[in-house]
């Protein structure tokens, strides 16, 4: 840990002093030698179907100056002659510019022979390399743990030559007794954990801290904007459907125990959905905040709901089936996760079907039925107090404005006025749905005694999963049927994410469970301990000591790194 802190103060001085300037914003002068105004219309490229906004105008009396914000660097200028109103300068309006931080452009409009002739000039190009920051710090985490990785294996490597011992079955499953800690029971060796669940849950875990802390001021590595998939969109949902996997795992062990009691199985189940709920509403709240401002809904309560639903499910399942998770061999069914639970498929899809019709047949106040969009200036505005479509209206009827997410990633591209939050009621639907995909993935690893067709399956359906989603989506961002979108926990989003766990999954099985070349290290022991240290980071993440020196983005990236809350946007 000290040594990290030393790499990080060392690399922090020498970006201080390659980038000095610390405003990641560009600088547009817009000049004329019209006497008559020209107004100016902007708008990002993130916001789909979005009417431009006006900045203003000016005429050769007077230069207009503004400053445009480069986390989301792309945007579109229009120009309009006042005197004729008549739209000028299509060839910069029909070409997308983009912005380096710090970089500052020149729009000069001639009028001669009454014709307008437009420039556009880079004056000073800025900072053009703003992941050269990412790419070194990557790069140095990435050769350190080579060098640990290498380092042990040849450690291991000349140990196993000088110990003798006999090979051991390493084709076998062995479920511990509670795989995720859902229902503690008698404690177990944790060396018969199937370690690459914990192991990716303990890198979902970092990744998720990782953001919250301002992912070094890198859009692409934050949340979409509306619909999209960045990095920050993979990681909670990932977490819900690794917590399926781990409820068929649990539930294996605690009905093979003498003292199994249904009721008070369904007890603890109950006990801690409500512990989920309770931590999720102290959580995502502040301590000075108003009862009436309370946010109900967050992440942890999606995980409540989630589980307990699913839960119930898998043990009104197994009760149906005389409590037994029953190994099947080759010559039986081969599809056992599916035909073998047909009650929690039925389930699922009576989920699913209730969030298709709430979500494009409910009728809405003011706004048109089946709308995915985020409102605001989305279709030039067409739809401004719709943010969320059936989502958004569910919540504001059921929960109240002022007891939701204030604050949508929506908000400062599309100009939303009303919250939207992104872990609100519909969204359970589907949330349950993936964490039913995630226990079939659980039963996956339960009915099969080789690896190598557990990874089989994992793939199998990962593809399955992935080519549904992405058709729904007609494999684009804005225009499909049911868009990818995390706001929404939309059909199509849920489906590639299970797909992406899945294969996730797969690689972690390989290296870490089945070939033994990665031990999990260090993400091994935060996956065993997730929750304890997601609930740690929001309460105490301000309490380290604070290496804030300026914006620039590998300060911005190493505070992410130690897990320093610091944003600049």
């Amino acid at each position: 840990m000290n040594s990290m802190l030393i790499i990080v103060a060392v690399l922090n001085f020498l970006f201080t002093k390659i980038y000095a300037q610390n405003s990641q914003n560009s600088t547009i002068i817009f000049e004329t030698n019209s006497t008559k105004s020209i107004s100016v219309r902007i708008r990002n490229s993130e916001c789909d179907k979005c009417k431009a906004i006006n900045y203003g105008q000016f005429n050769n009396f007077y230069i207009n100056t503004i400053s445009l914000d480069t986390f989301y660097p792309n945007y579109y200028f229009y120009f309009k002659s006042l005197a004729t109103d008549e739209f000028i300068c299509e060839s910069i309006s029909q070409k997308e510019v983009s912005l380096n931080e710090n970089s500052v452009i020149k729009v000069q409009i001639d009028y001669y022979n009454f014709k307008f002739n437009c420039y556009l000039t880079i004056v000073d190009n800025g900072k053009p390399n703003k992941y050269q920051p990412l790419i070194v710090v990557s790069s140095i985490l990435s050769f350190l743990y080579l060098c640990y990785f290498l380092t042990k294996l040849i450690f291991i490597k000349c140990k196993n030559r000088l110990a003798d011992g006999s090979e051991t079955d390493a084709d076998r499953i062995v479920i511990n007794q509670d795989q995720e800690g859902i229902l503690r029971g008698r404690q177990s060796s944790r060396s018969n954990r199937i370690k690459s669940i914990d192991v990716l849950r303990g890198m979902c875990l970092s990744i998720m801290i990782f953001v919250n802390f301002g992912a070094g001021g890198y859009s692409v590595l934050d949340h979409s904007v509306w619909n999209g998939l960045n990095l920050a969109d993979t990681v909670f949902p990932i977490f819900i459907f690794l917590m399926g996997v781990s409820i068929p795992l649990s539930f294996k062990s605690i009905v093979r125990q003498n003292n199994f009691r249904l009721s008070i199985v369904i007890i603890k189940i109950v006990r801690r959905a409500m512990l989920l709920f309770f931590f999720g509403l102290v959580t995502s709240n502040s301590s000075d905040l108003k009862l009436s401002e309370l946010r109900i809904m967050g992440v942890l309560q999606r995980f409540s709901i989630s589980y307990f639903i699913m839960a119930l499910v898998e043990l009104l399942n197994i009760k149906l089936n005389n409590y037994e998770y029953n190994f099947l061999l080759n010559n039986q069914k081969k599809f056992v996760e599916i035909f073998y639970y047909w009650i929690q498929w039925l389930v699922s899809s009576f989920l699913l079907f209730i969030w298709i019709l709430i979500t494009f047949l409910l009728p809405l106040d003011n706004c048109q039925s089946g709308y995915l969009g985020p409102g605001g200036l989305h279709e030039n505005g067409s739809h401004f107090n719709c943010t969320g479509g059936a989502a958004g209206y569910v919540d504001r009827k059921i929960l109240g404005t002022s007891h939701m997410y204030q604050d949508p990633t929506c908000k400062f591209i599309y100009k939303n006025q009303i919250p939207f939050d992104p872990e609100g009621l519909l969204g359970c639907l589907t949330s349950c749905v993936l964490t039913y995909l995630g226990v079939m993935t659980g039963h996956i690893i339960l009915h099969h005694d080789q690896k190598q067709k557990i990874v089989l399956k994992f793939i199998f359906y990962g593809i399955i999963f992935g080519l549904i989603g992405l058709t729904l989506s007609k494999f684009s961002i804005n225009d499909g049927w049911i868009p990818i979108n995390k706001n929404l926990w939309s059909l199509s989003f849920i489906l590639v994410m299970a797909s992406i766990g899945l294969f996730s999954l797969s690689v972690l099985f390989i290296l870490v469970d089945i070939l033994d070349w990665y031990s999990g290290t260090p993400f091994l022991y935060m996956g065993r301990n997730s929750i304890v240290i997601y609930i740690g980071h929001l309460v105490f993440g301000n309490y380290f000591p604070n290496f804030n020196f300026g914006y620039t983005h590998f300060l911005l990236l190493s505070n992410s790194i130690y897990w320093n809350k610091y944003r600049n946007f």
